[in-house]
């Protein structure tokens, strides 16, 4: 992917109650792709996750909560919406070992794969 970046927007969140707040720095490269600069609030170092989209990114698309159950937050990005009309998101999961984001799944609404 290209390495011309149009910062959209940037959000903070704990990962974990426990944990100071991490960035997460959201810009469009071209064509529908994009990239998202997430910075642990705890270690410091940087995780870039470049994907494309088949919709602009907003604020309202980003979700950062916990989906797996295991306390972390983790990333949602609603990604487009299919041909029944029923939007779908991207999901990665935060590995609290490794402290990264692992691309998980592509989920329509009501949670098909």
């Amino acid at each position: 992917m290209s390495n011309s970046l149009t910062l959209l927007f940037s959000l903070t969140a704990s990962l974990h109650t426990s944990e100071p707040e991490s960035t997460f720095r959201f810009a469009r490269l071209l064509d529908m792709n994009y990239q998202v600069t997430f910075v642990d609030g705890i270690r410091k170092k940087s995780q870039i996750i470049e994907f494309r989209n088949g919709r602009d990114i907003t604020r309202e698309s980003v979700k950062i909560q916990d989906l797996n159950g295991d306390g972390y937050a983790d990333l949602s990005i609603t990604g487009g919406v299919g041909a029944d009309g029923q939007p779908w998101t991207k999901a990665w999961i935060f590995d609290n070992k490794k402290r990264l984001f692992i691309f998980d799944q592509v989920t329509k609404a009501g949670g098909s794969r």
